[in-house]
């Protein structure tokens, strides 16, 4: 029974991979994109969740989206099309062999993250300075173990269940649906990057010097903003 469920996982991740190249990669890398960035938040929330509450008795729901709208998380995306992309180019390949890739990977993606946010930004959300066996505290090998069990989870779960969902959906209805998804979140991730980027410079006593940066400063506000990114601390850069 075991081996059955687990060929028909293989069969659907394949289905996929097959559907993406006969329909076109786009439809498929928003769908991926989109239930990734998802998982992605409330998997860190229930984390955090749990982690707090066993280590002091506080109940605390710590927000972790990375875009100023709807509950997405890029890296998460990001990681997603990337395990999808590693199926795709690397076929017939067991759990452990994905498991060491997605280890590896992620340790890459995390600390590219973690860089770009503290110099685009001048903000860390996540620190593993403290942490055991950590990489210049932007990564650290603990969590690159969780996040490849995280990969084979999307290989053999996730993917499979993305193939069952879109094989569901006629292709002009899917057509019009991704071409929604992907502008809303191209514009969502355009005006968050914007908002915080506008926010680092406020921090420096930068005024604002067009009407899109005044907008910004109205709008996306350090209050609105920090209800948003609760986790993002300051750093101080030479």
């Amino acid at each position: 029974m075991a081996d059955t469920h687990a060929s028909k996982r293989t069969k659907n991740r394949k289905n996929l991979i097959e559907l993406a190249r006969k329909r076109g990669y786009f439809n498929i890398g928003v769908l991926l994109f989109t239930v990734g960035s998802i998982f992605g938040v409330y998997y860190e929330q229930i984390f955090m969740f749990t982690t707090i509450y066993f280590r002091t008795g506080n109940i605390f729901w710590e927000p972790r989206t990375g875009l100023v709208y709807g509950p997405f998380s890029p890296i998460y995306g990001v990681g997603t099309l990337i395990i999808f992309l590693v199926c795709a180019l690397w076929k017939n390949r067991k759990w452990h062999e994905y498991f060491l890739a997605g280890f590896f990977l992620s340790g890459i993606l995390e600390y590219l993250m973690a860089t770009g946010q503290e110099f685009f930004f001048g903000t860390r959300s996540w620190d593993y300075s403290e942490k055991f066996l950590n990489i210049d505290g932007k990564t650290t090998i603990p969590y690159m173990l969780v996040w490849g069990a995280l990969f084979v989870l999307f290989a053999y779960v996730v993917l499979p269940f993305v193939a069952k969902l879109y094989k569901k959906i006629p292709i002009k209805i899917s057509d019009i649906l991704c071409i929604i998804l992907a502008v809303f979140l191209i514009y969502d991730a355009t005006v968050s990057f914007a908002a915080v980027y506008r926010q680092n410079l406020r921090r420096h006593g930068v005024p604002p010097r067009n009407a899109i940066e005044q907008y910004l400063d109205s709008k996306f506000t350090d209050e609105f903003l920090h209800t948003k990114y609760e986790n993002a601390v300051p750093v101080e850069r030479s």
